[in-house]
């Protein structure tokens, strides 16, 4: 019997909408709290990909991302999610009897042969990872280059977007090189252990 694979670190990224570019400062700057350090940010810009979040956030929204570095499991994305639905819930309010979010946060990762993407609702290619967290493979890397599939959004399809994700890959490649190389020398690798994400606290 073969024995069981661990998965390597993955770069992980949080893409933050918002009815106003100042929210994703805040927003960035708490999750910087929670997570590994952060990597880059792609500044926001207007998002107008699709018209599924105007009902409830308005028609002028902004999108940007930030990513950390890849010292994150995998199977981390369940806490990371639970932790992004903590900070939107800190944004939103009451209005007419229903909830409206100021800010949406969808959190994921990078591995260097997909973009996996976390969420609160399932769906037939989603997979229920925990806690009522389910994911989703978004975009596979494949020939050199990210090729989308029936259900990546808009987004994640533009070329900004995936420049930003290659950018997160190719930092991939080189950590999960290094420490490969330093393990191979040393046996005894510190500098790629996992970071344990911060349970977020009221």
């Amino acid at each position: 019997m073969k024995s069981l694979t661990f998965p390597s670190p993955v770069v992980p990224f949080a893409a933050i909408l918002t009815p106003d570019a100042a929210l994703f400062d805040e927003a960035r700057q708490k999750l910087e709290v929670l997570m590994p350090p952060v990597m880059e940010v792609l500044a926001p810009s207007p998002f107008n990909h699709t018209d599924y979040y105007c009902d409830e956030m308005g028609d002028e929204l902004f999108k940007g991302f930030v990513s950390f570095l890849p010292a994150f499991t995998q199977d981390s994305l369940v806490q990371f999610k639970l932790n992004a639905r903590g900070i939107e819930w800190g944004y939103a309010f009451l209005e007419n009897n229903r909830i409206r979010r100021r800010i949406n946060i969808d959190p994921g990762y990078v591995d260097l042969s997909k973009i996996v993407l976390a969420t609160s609702k399932n769906f037939a290619h989603r997979i229920h990872v925990g806690s009522g967290v389910f994911a989703e493979v978004t975009l596979i890397y494949q020939a050199r280059r990210w090729s989308t599939l029936p259900w990546t959004y808009p987004d994640f399809a533009s070329d900004r977007v995936q420049q930003f994700l290659s950018r997160c890959r190719t930092a991939l490649s080189t950590h999960v090189n290094r420490c490969a190389s330093d393990l191979a020398e040393t046996q005894t690798d510190r500098t790629c252990d996992s970071h344990t994400i911060v349970t977020q606290r009221d």
